[in-house]
């Protein structure tokens, strides 16, 4: 192997290691296994243990051995595609036993006819997290407690859903299939507008806040229940709500307390920070996430000041000002603001907590989530920077300059536009700009303009306009339109350049022109009144 290739394996191993994925190699000619020490600490085993096929699968635990091993077998096979693929649980060999979930893919080569197999390649990785949320979900569907259920937003049609689901709002599972349970449906009519909120809210952040509702069924009676949910994929339409039915909650003591228990489950599967505060705003409960995020243990994390310390400096005065303003009134509380990870490094989350009340209405806790919105706020930032590059360019060119939307409204101009005509964007904003046109040249102006509108072509003109001290000066104006990527005019893009000195010049031009005409004329008459007069003579 040359430096090159050496460079390049140690490249890739460095990256896949880094990516905590192991990776093994079976020689199948001397029977000697190779593997790397992250694949050994996916078995329990350190760094300088030794290994052979025999303690492969003694490291295997006891229900997958003989699967694994058929599995193998079947990817040694030289009449089969030497493809291997499977998922397994590991026993940690000399770690105590730990259980791991792993996945292992790989290839065997065969010699060129194809009789024998050489080598078995391979990486595995650890899928544990994975098999955990997965299995926390199926527990969740097969709740008999909390609702469950799939939807799009699009269609606003129920796509799959639990039995306790199922059961809350008197459907059927054959219902379901054939698409008739529709949650728009539903719906109350006076719960419309807060249901439009939701979607808002679930199409901007990709979440939705945990919110109270009525089912209406179709016996007509209604059904209190409290929703969570979220996308499952961001800018998706698909995704999954937990419903709990609170007119039970309220009924026994006993379904309280499971529906808590089924409660933090959902708590732990969303993609969110959550904590819960009593009524005077002391954190009681933090989810694992948030445990995760911040590096404080629980018992860190249950009080009210530690919650200041991990937010950013410049946000801290702004948050306990909002957050004492919702505990006073009982408000929903709403911000955005940067919470330092356990890296130390800072990212945007979107704040937000609703009170939750007893049947007096008085506040008993606040349910709050913090929403992952760092990337948003970047892209944000960047647009802002963009927008002030833009202004900066706009403001300064030499011309006036605007923009229109479709229909040649115009709602912006650049500086320039105001010093000189002395108007405001209230004045121009829309059609305003006529205001400032000579009355003898805007009814046209505005045709054309129109006309272009209309036909999405370019335009192009020449007009006086009137400055901010009276004086008219001539402007050689042009627009263009702006495209989207279905080739639709989204806006206008105009600039106004100055011509007055141009236009003066040709006015002297032409009228000197003229009196050049003139003067030929004049003198071209005046020859062939001596041309006529030479002939008399010469007559004579």
């Amino acid at each position: 192997m040359n430096s090159e290739s050496t460079s390049n394996y140690e490249r890739l191993h460095t990256a896949v290691e880094a990516a905590g994925i192991g990776t093994w190699d079976l020689n199948l000619l001397t029977g000697e296994l190779l593997w790397s020490d992250r694949c050994k600490e996916l078995f329990g085993l350190p760094p300088t243990a030794t290994v052979d096929y025999a303690r492969f699968l003694a490291g295997l635990h006891p229900d997958d051995r003989a699967r694994t091993d058929a599995v193998v077998a079947q990817a040694l096979d030289p009449a089969g595609t030497g493809e291997y693929d499977i998922e397994y649980r590991t026993v940690g060999l000399e770690d105590g036993g730990r259980l791991r979930w792993v996945r292992a893919t790989g290839r065997v080569f065969f010699n060129e006819d194809r009789t024998q197999a050489l080598r078995f390649i391979g990486t595995i990785t650890d899928i544990t997290e994975a098999k955990r949320r997965s299995l926390h979900l199926q527990r969740l569907l097969e709740s008999d407690v909390i609702g469950v259920l799939f939807w799009d937003l699009n269609s606003s049609r129920v796509l799959d859903a639990n039995d306790q689901y199922l059961r809350l709002i008197g459907y059927t599972r054959e219902e379901l299939q054939a698409g008739l349970v529709d949650w728009r449906a539903l719906t109350p009519p006076e719960g419309m507008a807060e249901e439009e909120r939701i979607i808002a809210e679930l199409r901007r952040t990709g979440t939705h806040r945990p919110f109270e509702k009525e089912y209406v069924l179709r016996d007509g009676r209604r059904v209190p229940v409290l929703l969570a949910g979220s996308l499952l994929e961001p800018g998706g339409t698909e995704g999954v709500s937990f419903c709990l039915d609170s007119s039970e909650q309220k009924s026994t003591a006993a379904r309280l307390a499971a529906s808590e228990q089924e409660f933090r489950m959902v708590t732990e599967y969303i993609p969110q920070l959550v904590w819960l505060t009593d009524p005077t705003g002391f954190h009681t409960y933090f989810n694992q996430r948030w445990i995760d995020f911040t590096g404080y243990t629980l018992k860190d994390s249950i009080g009210s000041d530690m919650w200041n310390n991990l937010l950013h400096p410049d946000d801290r005065q702004r948050a306990r000002q909002r957050w004492g303003h919702s505990l006073a009134t009982g408000e929903f509380y709403e911000i955005e603001y940067r919470f330092k990870a356990k890296d130390d490094s800072y990212r945007w989350f979107l704040g937000q907590a609703l009170p939750v009340r007893d049947e007096a209405g008085y506040i008993v806790k606040w349910f709050g989530t913090c929403t992952d919105i760092h990337d948003q706020k970047l892209q944000e930032f960047a647009l802002r920077e963009r927008e002030a590059e833009f202004m900066t360019l706009a403001n300064a060119i030499p011309q006036l300059a605007w923009m229109a939307d479709e229909t040649g409204s115009i709602f912006w101009y650049n500086d320039r536009w105001f010093r000189f005509t002395g108007t405001t964007l209230d004045q121009m904003r829309g059609w305003g700009w006529q205001q400032v046109h000579d009355p003898n040249h805007v009814e046209r102006v505005t045709e054309g303009f129109r006309a272009a509108v209309a036909s999405g072509e370019k335009w192009e003109d020449t007009f006086p306009l009137r400055r901010h001290d009276g004086e008219y000066r001539w402007f050689l104006s042009r627009a263009l339109p702006v495209h989207n990527e279905a080739g639709q005019v989204v806006r206008w893009c105009g600039t106004n350049t100055d011509v007055t000195e141009q236009k003066q010049l040709q006015d002297q031009l032409e009228r000197a022109y003229s009196d050049l005409e003139a003067k030929v004329m004049f003198r071209t008459l005046d020859l062939e009144r001596e041309v006529q007069e030479l002939r008399r003579r010469l007559g004579e």
